[in-house]
């Protein structure tokens, strides 16, 4: 359920004889995500309200609203909303960080949606000063030079030295925060790791408001073909462009140029191209942050009028130009979800069994997450051996796995798949680890977490066996798969096909490597994401940069093939790549080529 939520506030400029200055808030909430014997109210950092206790507030129409009186002006209110089913039962705060409001005398409208940041224009965000910008660039060149395992995959010392003096470059001058955002990725892109990036994902409020709350989202999705824009889903207000409709340019700059320019900023493994226009295909799906949202609009803002569209429909001579107003995130996604019921609302959505073949089953299986934004809400072990149960008591002896949507995850959700369908001994393993350093720098350690830990295992981790060259440090068993892995009962004893995609990255990648490697199945679709040269993908390092507060997530060890290979992703076993003309109907020739190849052999 979304939630909606809007806080007015007003001065009460007299409350006494003495007329001590006051602070009156009116907090209004809408369409809180709790049932109707819930507590919903709101917790904060200044008196009468605590983080200790809730206030609760009252209904008012179809949601709820409390007025609160602080006994001063010029303070600094931190605050939460929070719903819970008792007064002494868990909390449900909202997950962002924390809402803030500076007290003063004037009258000011705050308006906010739960757990979403508040959206302020990035032109009204200050500066960020030349000595904090070149402060965080020493740390980002310590990340490099001596930490990151994948620096030198793809990398000479001079290229590294070019980038690096690069990036000085770009903040010669107070830069603002959408800049210096850009900045960074085109420089962690450069060492082609899908892994690295100043991320989408956690970044502290201000930086993901910029990047996904304002008004300045595409009204419609797309997906890349041939370094052509395809329009799938419309929400432009008159329905403009329908299914298929190739749009030229946006505000005057080609579609072309437009994704060479973005492609600078997509971290993904390796060299190759496809995955990159795989990630910059635009799907809105609400859960998952999208790259195109958050740079595109730093790029290429839109002007009073809108963006202008230049584009072409299905069968149309001639091409047509029309100003389209940008949205929101969540505008968007409710007018596709009012004209497309079946687009995907949850990540859950991309799970699901389809046995209307009587041949050949069809196991759809989205992103592996089980946790934070975007995972699955539901318990992927219970969601597996109903599946099976199913397919086996429908008598199909063929199965097909889509994985074409994922993009990884967490290996248990992985490990428990293969325990249906893996029934050979597996292979050795194909990649060795590997980490640059025996203890991690110093000036670092003040500023990096990982997931689950206060303090970091990596910063001293135990000695690995130096490289022949002295640059590395192995970890043969780093990458060795779960050995004795049990076959459930209610295996799949038939033949399995895997339908792979160019967003298979991390563990999605693995998994089509992995399926190769020990001959699990056959796979039929595109050449994925990842490299088979390796990820460098061995425990995350989460480091907010102290000066410009922005998130950098890097990895701590890299896999590298023991094998001489090629630099691009898993290629399939029957390669199929859609075309222009597949987007524009909505074909799927993957999906027809599996089925081909396994009802062929009856």
């Amino acid at each position: 359920m979304k939630v909606y939520i809007r806080a007015l506030f007003g001065l009460l400029m007299l409350v006494s004889q003495q007329a001590a200055a006051q602070t009156k808030v009116t907090f209004e909430a809408k369409d809180i995500p709790a049932s109707s014997t819930d507590i919903i109210g709101i917790r904060g950092s200044l008196p009468p309200l605590s983080w200790d206790n809730t206030l609760s507030m009252q209904k008012k129409g179809d949601g709820y609203a409390i007025n609160v009186s602080f006994p001063s002006s010029g303070q600094e209110l931190e605050f939460k909303f929070v719903y819970q089913e008792s007064a002494s039962s868990e909390v449900n705060w909202e997950t962002i960080d924390n809402r803030t409001l500076t007290l003063t005398d004037a009258n000011t409208e705050y308006m906010g949606i739960w757990d979403e940041p508040f959206y302020r224009d990035p032109a009204t965000l200050p500066l960020l000063s030349v000595e904090d910008l070149q402060a965080d660039i020493e740390l980002i060149e310590t990340i490099f030079r001596e930490v990151h395992p994948g620096t030198f995959r793809y990398l000479t010392e001079e290229q590294l030295d070019a980038n690096l003096n690069t990036l000085r470059t770009a903040f010669f001058s107070p830069s603002s925060l959408g800049k210096v955002f850009l900045a960074i990725n085109e420089f962690t892109a450069s060492i082609q790791c899908g892994h690295t990036a100043s991320p989408l994902y956690n970044q502290n409020s201000d930086v993901t408001a910029m990047l996904f709350y304002g008004p300045d989202k595409l009204p419609f999705s797309f997906q890349w073909r041939d370094e052509r824009m395809i329009v799938k889903l419309d929400a432009t207000a008159g329905k403009i462009l329908p299914l298929g409709t190739e749009v030229i340019s946006i505000n005057g700059y080609s579609a072309q140029s437009i994704l060479e320019t973005m492609r600078k900023y997509v971290p993904s493994d390796g060299p190759a191209v496809g995955p990159k226009d795989g990630f910059l295909s635009l799907r809105a799906f609400p859960w998952r942050y999208e790259l195109f949202d958050a740079a595109f609009h730093l790029l290429y803002p839109p002007t009073a009028e809108g963006y202008l569209i230049e584009f072409k429909t299905p069968g149309q001579e001639g091409k047509i130009k029309e100003y389209v107003k940008p949205l929101t995130r969540r505008e968007r996604t409710e007018i596709i979800a009012q004209r497309y019921p079946n687009h995907p609302q949850k990540a859950a959505d991309l799970w699901h069994l389809d046995l209307s073949n009587d041949k050949v089953a069809v196991l759809t299986l989205g992103e592996f997450a089980v946790f934070g934004k975007g995972g699955i809400d539901f318990d992927y072990s219970d969601f597996f051996a109903d599946a099976f149960f199913q397919i086996n008591a429908s008598g199909v002896e063929k199965l097909i796995i889509d994985i074409r949507e994922n993009q990884g995850g967490n290996d248990p959700v992985v490990a428990e798949l293969l325990s249906y369908i893996l029934h050979r001994p597996q292979k050795e393993t194909y990649f060795e680890g590997a980490m640059r350093y025996r203890s991690f720098p110093e000036q670092l350690r003040p500023y990096v977490k990982t997931w689950g830990s206060s303090i970091p295992e990596f910063f001293d981790p135990k000695p690995g066996k130096p490289s022949e060259e002295g640059e590395y440090y192995i970890y043969p068993k780093a990458f060795k798969p779960e050995r004795g892995m049990k076959i459930k009962k209610g295996a799949f004893w038939g033949e399995v096909v895997f339908l792979t995609g160019r967003v298979n990255a991390s563990l999605g990648f693995y998994l089509a490597h992995y399926v190769r490697h020990n001959e699990v199945g056959t796979l039929i679709g595109e050449t994925t994401g990842g490299c088979q040269c390796g990820l460098n993908g061995g425990n995350l390092a989460l480091l907010r940069l102290p000066n410009t507060d922005l998130e950098l997530d890097f990895p701590i060890m890299g896999g590298f093939a023991l094998d001489e290979v090629p630099a691009i992703g898993i290629v399939p076993d029957i390669e199929v790549v859609p075309t222009v003309q597949d987007e524009a109907t909505g074909n799927d020739p993957v999906m027809e080529a599996a089925l081909k190849y396994l009802l062929s052999e009856d």
